[in-house]
C-alpha cells in the first residue's frame, strides 16, 4: 500500500516537473549535504525516487513535520524543486483498491 502511495506522488512529481512548474525555493548544492540536512535538521527520510527525462533523480523525502521535493543531476549536485508549506505536513492517503486484472475470454 506504501509502495502504491510513494509511487502515486512520484508520478504526480514527474507531471509537475514536465509542465515548468517553477520552483518554490531555490537551493542547490552538493547532495550529501543537503539530504543530511533533511535528515537532522528536518528530520525527513527518502520515501521514493525516479528518473526524468533528462536523467535527472527526483527524490521525495518526507517526515513528520513536511516534505521535500529534490533534483539530483548526474554530477550529484542538488536543488530543492518543493518544500511544504508550514502547517501542511504530509498527508498519507489511502489509495483505492486495484481493479481486477482483464482476462482475455472468447
Amino acid at each position: 500500500m506504501t509502495r502504491t502511495i510513494i509511487f502515486s506522488t512520484i508520478i504526480v512529481v514527474f507531471l509537475l516537473l514536465s509542465f515548468g512548474v517553477q520552483s518554490q525555493v531555490n537551493v542547490c548544492g552538493e547532495y550529501t549535504k543537503i539530504t543530511n540536512r533533511l535528515k537532522t535538521v528536518h528530520g525527513e527520510f527518502l520515501l521514493g525516487r525516479g528518473i526524468d527525462g533528462t536523467n535527472r533523480i527526483i527524490e521525495i523525502y518526507g517526515g513528520r513535520n513536511g516534505w521535500t521535493i529534490l533534483v539530483v543531476d548526474v554530477q550529484m549536485n542538488a536543488c530543492i524543486a518543493s518544500v511544504s508549506t508550514p502547517g501542511y505536513p504530509w498527508e498519507v492517503i489511502t489509495p483505492l483498491p486495484a481493479p481486477p486484472p482483464m482476462t482475455n475470454k472468447k
